[in-house]
């Protein structure tokens, strides 16, 4: 997750820590790289506008030293509109709004890199996506993180990214049709997550999640192979 990216700090910092970790493998495991080379891929989703890495940057430094950062942060929708038109996709016409937020926290997630924070002045807990972040500053004031905060947690009932403050964990009940059950019950798609299969190859999928948002576009992809059996307002 982190090589190639600005937390590595530069390419030849990432290069030479690549070459040392190779060094460190017997010879036997560097032949078998070697036969390997064009053989050997790892394919994952790249975000079409990455983080700038001076904005990378400085959010970490804002953790680093718990202290207040003043961003301008783009909409990703035309402004005065909720729809994602062709002039927002293209940063045109976005909303740029002025924040001040005390950084908690960092996660790679969905092609993108995302800041937990505290919105200042008392507007409760956000997530930024790094690459909507046209300009950063680190403040002088200071920020106390609470004790016991982690990322991990801080996420633990969502379905992916996003968390609904006042949402509490609801059970959600989905059947699937044998024509997709198969591959979709081989993920884990959320850790409180169980499965019944039918005779027929259907599956039942339940877990118990805050905030049905990210569940109902899943849900939605899958068109009239799924079928939401709970919660009512879900269905």
């Amino acid at each position: 997750a982190v090589l190639g990216t600005p937390l590595s700090a530069d390419d030849d910092a990432t290069g030479k820590a690549a070459g040392r970790l190779e060094a460190a493998l017997a010879e036997a495991v560097r032949g078998k790289l070697r036969r390997l080379e064009g053989r050997f891929a790892i394919r994952m989703l790249q975000a079409a506008k990455p983080a700038r890495p001076e904005v990378f940057r400085t959010v970490l430094d804002g953790i680093l030293e718990n202290r207040v950062l003043h961003m301008g942060y783009e909409s990703p929708y035309k402004a005065g509109t909720r729809a994602g038109t062709a002039a927002a996709a293209t940063g045109k016409a976005r909303k740029v709004e002025s924040v001040a937020v005390e950084p908690y926290g960092l996660f790679l997630a969905k092609r993108g890199w995302y800041l937990v924070a505290n919105k200042r002045p008392g507007q409760g807990m956000r997530q930024y996506k790094l690459a909507r972040i046209r300009q950063v500053t680190l403040g002088e004031q200071g920020f106390s993180l609470p004790r016991g905060w982690t990322v991990d947690g801080y996420l633990r009932n969502s379905w992916e990214i996003i968390v609904e403050e006042k949402a509490t964990p609801t059970r959600v009940v989905i059947d699937l049709d044998a024509s997709v059950a198969g591959n979709l019950i081989e993920t884990r798609w959320h850790p409180s997550q169980a499965v019944e299969v039918g005779p027929d190859g259907s599956a039942r999928l339940s877990f118990s999640v805050a905030g049905t948002e990210e569940v109902f576009w899943w849900g939605l992809g899958m068109g009239c192979r799924a079928r939401v059996v709970a919660p009512a307002q879900l269905r």
